[in-house]
């Protein structure tokens, strides 16, 4: 097999830039390989015919804005089979052996459009585009590659490139366009040429030949017909059906996330330590599922088996294609199924040694029906190239795949990740997946994303699919209140309104406010906050908002008071210390589970302001106010006490305090409170820290001298809120508090948040420090998320209702 390197003397010019070496002297003509079993398999279907041989056509579509020098860029595609001579080859007559030439001219063709109007030269590019992706390759005569150049005006071209996927998989692909963008740009004389892998396809060829891979094959042998002892999938189609399936027609559709929908999705999927991958695939099981009505089914997965990363840089077939098998059952939450799902991707992944058809013979699957149930599904993850990451010269770069005219599966969807958005394509058989289903099918996957983002522990049988859920979900996220004041403001808006569920975006008179209602609620305001707005004010900024803007401004106040944090029905009362708005999204992801209430003290604010000096308000001081301030909302409890940060240090006292005096106080949650006698120091990760700082310094003074701006904005690692909290935790007064031998015998839930990056060089115990405090039953559990991110956490809330519907039992559990 020759190898190609670039010459050292020149890093430009043109073809003969390039030196080619070969590891055979004698300079074969042809060099051979065996094909390996799949490239076999796709060899004999193709042979079916020629819509069979274009479901393996890979096309995508190059836009080239700017200057381009056509004979250059012609050249460059010229040199692809001198560094990657695999899209040259061509298969012998039985389909066993991989022929690749010594030399090989590709076929490409250049069409000048400019003289064409602007519909006219569309219509040809959807013609190149269709003739590209359905035109089959000749495998026996090769070369297994083709592209067309469009000219559509000097400074705007198209180039459709297609190769058959018996030599160039989904990741090969990626490598083949940048390869071209590096060759083109060299030969401009404005960069490098690319350097092959030393590490092609023949050696993979031998490799997957070799007796230590055969050790491989059997251990995923074994793991496969375990994993797969029934077929999963029920087929769609009729045994007569499933022959003539690529005479039938392939709709295609695509759809994006983004925005607010996918920022939802992407922090639920952090929380969980789960890939947006594992979290799409479970999606799109799920409308499989429904639409199939089976207990299991499998989606096919392409997993990568370069043998280490230099491989990656190679041009060939090296991916199998894998069944991730999915199991359903009527008390599955979608999180279970995402935990479910992120395990079995693992699994398959460590048991790629063999592919789909490999599997499936040895598996002794013989009609075409049930080796149809196995092709039923595939999903398929791609990674686009950013502007910045390609190049071709100094013209502006985008490209897009071109759909496949067949496919081998029923229903294939494609998630293409790049920038901001996330693009969905999916290609449905018509005689199953039509055009509407997958015009739905991808408006539902987004749905049930965010529905399960937000309320993961949902049972699957009842996420709601229909757009009116996604617009309700993400109304409710933005409705959230993000201050004491908008917090208390909501809760008189939905008091007067009898309306629950207002935005803080909502209008007052829109949600059926009259005249009469909304005097009633400025005078309310006006007492509760002791200001003097009028019913004008209220009329000019109807919405929760900004009224609370007006009230603010007014120089309005909260006094000492209990505020509902989410819909009142007579549930157990959970009650929030330290904060307000802050434990607003918590409320909101156990409003199926409490009544929440957050309460406000004046003397909180001197609290901290003078929580240093010897003669500020002490930890059992602050604390008793708020005891009073419970008592009067709620003289006869049970009393259910939360807080986080130094909000835990003040429920532990609250707690102990209404136990004291008689109240019943069945529970305590502790939110990642992390007491100082927890915290050790870290000291290699303390140097790592220092010199990362002088390192960061150093840059800016750099570029500083260099009079540059900086590339980065001024950050700090805690928001205010979280300083605030954790200064007044090592304050003198919380010290001298911490240092008494108060103890509690309350059963007790602390949670500790999974992010520590806010704490990097320290070490933290796993009690927080609180295991000479509570000598009551207690549970330590790990929620995700940062020190106060986990109160954004549905993970959070559902720890806490199952801690309190359990009955305060202690638990070790780890989550």
């Amino acid at each position: 097999m020759r190898r190609v390197m670039v010459s050292p003397e020149r890093e430009t010019g043109d073809v003969t830039t390039f030196q080619v070496a070969h590891d055979h002297p004698n300079k074969r003509q042809v060099f051979q390989l065996l094909a390996t079993k799949s490239q076999s398999a796709m060899w004999r279907f193709a042979q079916l015919g020629a819509q069979q041989n274009c479901s393996f056509n890979e096309t995508f579509c190059i836009s080239l804005l700017g200057v381009v020098d056509e004979e250059i860029l012609l050249k460059a595609l010229q040199c692809l089979p001198i560094i990657h001579p695999v899209i040259g080859g061509r298969f012998s007559a039985v389909g066993t052996t991989l022929l690749i030439p010594d030399n090989c001219k590709l076929n490409i063709i250049q069409l000048d459009l400019a003289h064409l109007n602007e519909q006219q030269r569309q219509l040809q590019c959807e013609a190149e585009a269709y003739r590209q992706s359905h035109q089959p390759f000749d495998l026996a005569t090769g070369p297994l590659f083709r592209a067309s150049l469009l000219k559509l005006n000097v400074a705007d071209f198209q180039l459709f490139i297609s190769v058959h996927h018996i030599v160039c998989d989904g990741w090969s692909l990626d490598v083949l366009l940048d390869d071209l963008g590096k060759i083109y740009t060299a030969m401009l004389g404005e960069g490098r040429f690319p350097n092959p892998s030393r590490l092609g396809v023949e050696v993979f060829v031998d490799h997957i030949n070799s007796d230590l891979y055969a050790e491989k094959k059997q251990k995923s042998a074994e793991y496969w017909k375990d994993n797969l002892k029934t077929i999963p999938n029920k087929p769609l189609l009729a045994e007569e059906e499933i022959t003539q399936q690529h005479k039938q027609t392939f709709d295609f559709e695509n759809y994006v996330i983004k925005g607010e929908s996918l920022a939802l999705i992407k922090r639920f999927a952090k929380a969980q330590g789960l890939s947006l991958f594992a979290l799409m695939f479970a999606g799109f099981a799920i409308q499989l599922q429904r639409k199939l009505k089976l207990q299991a089914l499998a989606i096919c997965i392409p997993v990568a088996r370069h043998l280490d990363a230099e491989m990656e840089n190679s041009v060939g077939n090296f991916v199998s294609m894998l069944p991730v098998t999915c199991f359903f059952n009527e008390e599955q939450t979608f999180l279970d199924l995402c935990n479910h799902v992120h395990q079995q991707l693992l699994d398959s992944r460590e048991h790629a040694a063999l592919d789909l058809d490999e599997i499936i013979d040895i598996l002794g699957v013989e009609s075409e029906q049930d080796k149809a149930a196995f092709k039923l599904a595939r999903f398929v993850p791609v990674h686009k190239y950013t502007p910045e990451e390609l190049r071709f010269g100094n013209a502006k770069v985008d490209y897009r795949g071109i759909p496949r005219a067949f496919d081998t599966y029923q229903i294939s969807l494609s998630m293409l990740q790049g920038g901001d958005d996330i693009s969905l394509y999916v290609t449905g058989d018509s005689l199953c997946f039509n055009q509407q289903y997958l015009v739905k099918c991808l408006r539902e996957l987004e749905t049930i994303m965010l529905y399960g983002s937000v309320s993961p522990m949902t049972l699957l049988q009842d996420l709601e699919l229909s757009n009116e859920s996604k617009e309700k979900i993400l109304a409710a996220k933005t409705s959230l209140p993000k201050t004491d004041i908008e917090v208390k403001l909501k809760s008189m808006f939905s008091s007067v309104l009898g309306h629950a569920d207002l935005s803080v975006e909502s209008d007052f008179f829109h949600l059926g406010g009259t005249s009469k209602l909304a005097e009633k609620l400025v005078e309310s305001v006006n007492r509760v906050f002791d200001v003097r707005l009028t019913l004008q004010d209220l009329q000019a900024q109807p919405s929760v908002k900004h009224f609370a803007q007006l009230v603010q401004q007014a120089g309005g106040q909260l006094g000492n008071l209990v505020v509902s944090l989410n819909q009142q029905r007579g549930r157990p009362k959970l009650f929030f210390v330290c904060g307000i708005a802050l434990y607003a999204p918590l409320a909101h992801n156990l409003q199926e589970h409490f009544d929440c209430f957050g309460i406000f003290v004046s003397e909180e604010e001197e609290f901290f302001n003078r929580h240093e000096e010897v003669s500020g308000m002490t930890v059992p001081q602050l604390a008793s106010l708020y005891v009073r301030a419970i008592k009067k909302h709620s003289p006869d409890g049970p009393y259910v006490i939360a807080g986080v940060s130094f909000g835990g240090i003040m429920a532990f006292e609250i707690a102990c305090q209404l136990e004291h005096s008689g109240g019943a106080v069945p529970g305590l949650v502790i939110l990642d409170t992390i007491l100082p006698e927890a915290m050790t120091r870290d000291w290699l990760a303390t140097v790592q820290n220092i010199l990362r700082t002088l390192q960061g310094k150093l840059k800016k003074l750099k570029r500083k001298a260099s009079n540059l701006p900086s590339t980065t904005a001024k950050t700090n690692f805690r928001d205010k809120k979280n300083a605030r909290f954790w200064d007044a935790v090592r304050g003198r007064s919380t010290t001298t508090y911490l240092r008494g031998d108060q103890t509690s015998h309350i059963p007790s839930l602390v949670i500790r948040a999974g992010d520590k990056s806010n704490f990097p060089t320290f070490l933290i115990a796993r009690d927080l420090g609180w295991g000479d405090k509570l000598k009551g039953p207690v549970t330590y559990v790990e929620a995700p998320g940062s020190h106060l991110g986990i109160l954004k956490s549905k993970v959070t809330a559902d720890l806490i209702a199952t801690y309190i519907h359990g009955g305060f039992k202690p638990s070790t559990a780890v989550v």
